[in-house]
């Protein structure tokens, strides 16, 4: 079986046994009924799945047909279920980021959301509790993100310097006066003016190297590459500050997180750092 696929099948495994056990934390299920929720062979995959979580002392059973959580393999599945729900989230944020038009009220609808592969009860699960942190604004069935909404996405890509030596970068150009050495603190804007065209070739290659790969998710992830490429081919002449670089960044971003939740974005990783580092590269 592919690796990625059983590790997806063992949390999948801890989710249903984590719905279906009802809140009661020591009761055990019925095992066909989890295998049949997440589409396994009761006599097949789910032998295989249920041992390497029992070594793991993630889950416990007398008889086989009835298996339960343990405290440890609980918490497992509350984190897992955690990061999936804010995967969805991210996903959900940056296609309504990116859809936004800064002079014109731009909406997407929940039918446009689910096809970003979230079931439309948790893609209006998730809208709800936007709305009410007020990340984004509904009505009716039309969404778009708020200000505020899109502070939040940008402050994932935000690189500040939080404290300590403060030493000058030179890109292309530095804006203020210039301290070196310990003890020394100065706000320092580095701008990067390198046009996207610079960086293309390695997106291109970036995006190949996924492409070869096998994981979950992967649809996802192309989308939002070939997303990148797309707007940098159609704009390979803008720099750092243009709205345009922040939609790339942003799309690079979310396939880089999808592909570190899956545990697999070490398999591409030589692309990454130089591909990031580009749009990343300058700092107020």
């Amino acid at each position: 079986m592919d690796h990625y696929r059983e590790n997806k099948l063992r949390e999948d495994y801890l989710l249903a046994l984590l719905e279906l056990h009802g809140g009661d934390y020591g009761a055990d299920v019925e095992n066909r009924r989890v295998c049949e929720k997440i589409g396994i062979e009761y006599n097949g995959e789910a032998t295989r799945i249920c041992q390497h979580l029992r070594r793991e002392e993630l889950v416990t059973w007398v008889s086989f047909d009835r298996v339960a959580l343990t405290p440890t393999g609980s918490r497992e599945a509350e984190r897992v279920r955690n990061a999936r729900y804010q995967q969805k989230e991210g996903r959900i944020l940056n296609e309504l980021y990116n859809a936004r038009d800064p002079d014109v009220p731009t909406f997407l609808t929940v039918e446009h959301l689910v096809q970003l592969k979230i079931s439309e009860a948790d893609v209006g699960l998730i809208l709800r509790d936007l709305d009410e942190r007020g990340l984004v604004y509904m009505n009716g069935d039309n969404i778009h993100i708020t200000p505020t909404g899109a502070i939040a996405v940008e402050a994932k890509f935000s690189h500040e310097p939080t404290g300590g030596d403060s030493y000058t970068m030179n890109i292309d150009k530095v804006e203020g006066g210039v301290l070196q050495g310990p003890n020394n603190v100065q706000n320092v804007h580095i701008v990067n003016r390198q046009p996207v065209s610079e960086i293309l070739p390695e997106i291109l290659a970036l995006i190949e190297n996924v492409r070869s790969e096998d994981f979950a998710d992967k649809d996802e992830v192309m989308r939002d590459l070939d997303k990148a490429r797309e707007l940098a081919a159609a704009n390979s002449s803008v720099a750092a500050g243009d709205g345009v670089w922040t939609r790339i960044n942003t799309k690079l971003i979310a396939a880089k997180t999808t592909m570190e939740i899956a545990g697999f974005v070490i398999k591409t990783y030589p692309h990454w750092p130089q591909v990031l580092d580009f749009f990343q590269r300058h700092m107020r």
